[in-house]
């Protein structure tokens, strides 16, 4: 058996919980407002191009659910970091809001084409990454505190459907991958 490339999902979806649990910590009031630069920055750094790199992955793989759904969510994040960067801590912007929310729109197309192809896990994942940016959209729009810790707490939730999404699809891969020298059992 010859292995084959990884699956882009997994690291997808991990880098989605950082990035969901880094904003949920922001909405929950459980970082200050004035680490929220601090945030933007691992958004930019970490996760943004983590989704990238799945995104390129699934194109390179002719993967259009991971493709597409990991390039709408790397260029959510930039968009929310650079906003953070450029906007007063605590700050929120109807712009942003708006933007959120044509990205859960997209998202939701994303989930679509997933339930096509018959992925399920996945479309449930990227579903919920919809709602998490549509309640976000919903603080950025309104600035209300209600708006803010629903959006943290379905950030919170997101991250444990997306780590665990993660686990079971990539048990799944490295179940299917031929023992190379790193992965061997030592004697």
């Amino acid at each position: 058996m010859t292995r084959g490339p990884a699956p882009p999902l997994p690291l997808g979806f991990l880098a989605l919980a950082v990035g969901t649990l880094l904003l949920a910590t922001l909405n929950l009031g459980w970082l200050a407002p004035a680490d929220g630069h601090d945030v933007a920055v691992a958004l930019v750094a970490l996760v943004a191009p983590l989704q990238l790199t799945a995104s390129l992955m699934g194109f390179a793989l002719a993967e259009v659910v991971p493709a597409t759904a990991m390039a709408i969510l790397a260029g959510t994040w930039t968009t929310i970091a650079v906003v953070m960067l450029t906007s007063p801590p605590g700050g929120t912007s109807a712009a942003l809001g708006t933007e959120l929310l044509l990205s859960a729109g997209a998202l939701l197309v994303a989930a679509t084409m997933a339930v096509a192809r018959g992925a399920a896990l996945p479309a449930v994942v990227i579903a919920g990454a919809a709602i998490r940016f549509a309640v976000t959209g919903g603080d950025q729009l309104s600035g209300a505190e209600a708006w803010a810790r629903a959006a943290g707490w379905v950030g919170l939730a997101l991250a444990v459907l997306a780590t665990t999404a993660a686990a079971i699809l990539g048990v799944r891969a490295a179940r299917r991958e031929a023992p190379g020298p790193t992965s061997r059992a030592s004697p």
